[in-house]
């Protein structure tokens, strides 16, 4: 079972990368990790989410993961296959 939150590092390269804290299994004993994605956000091109952050995770056909700055207008668009969407409000302070 894993467990996590999830946080966005900014390297010193100007990238961003994901990072999530989890609680993961070893030889029976509970253990706290910090993963990173190898890869960074980059800037979608993708019409509904163009210019918003988005990121790749892994190997997964069709799935993706992005950031959508408040008041951000991606345009009118069709989806391009039936989707799921999770949209989560967070509010700072």
């Amino acid at each position: 079972m894993l467990s996590g939150t999830l946080a966005l590092v900014q390297q010193n390269t100007n990238a961003t990368y994901l990072t999530l804290s989890t609680i993961v299994t070893k030889n029976n004993n509970s253990a706290f990790e910090c993963w990173q994605l190898t890869e960074p956000f980059q800037r979608s091109a993708v019409p509904g989410t163009s210019g918003a952050e988005s990121l790749t995770l892994g190997n997964i056909t069709n799935y993706g993961y992005s950031i959508i700055p408040p008041r951000f207008d991606g345009g009118l668009h069709n989806a391009p296959a039936p989707q799921y969407e999770v949209i989560l409000f967070l509010k700072e302070g």
